[in-house]
């Protein structure tokens, strides 16, 4: 239900599993690349940072303020995923 995890320096890939039912993640991310992977019937909450390089965010999380998307109907989701993402330098893509 909970994932915190700290990379150093490389390029790093992470699926999150279909069935979550309300899980919490924090990725401290160093340099590289950072691709995460959502699935479609996850609903998430994201709030993401970058000091250099760029953050590219799925068109089905809607933007709401600096830093901070969220799915259509995430507060009455079955599956549901609060997610902080900070990378040091490199991009971010989230799908």
């Amino acid at each position: 239900t909970n994932m915190d995890l700290h990379t150093g320096a490389g390029n790093a890939s992470i699926t999150f599993p279909a069935s979550v039912v309300s899980t919490t993640a924090r990725i401290d991310h160093g340099t590289g690349n950072l691709d995460l992977n959502i699935p479609d019937d996850v609903a998430a909450s994201i709030k993401v940072s970058s000091g250099f390089g760029t953050i590219d965010v799925d068109k089905r999380f809607v933007k709401q303020g600096d830093n901070m998307y969220v799915s259509q109907g995430y507060d009455k989701a079955p599956h549901k995923l609060e997610l902080t993402v900070n990378s040091g330098a490199g991009n971010v893509n989230i799908r």
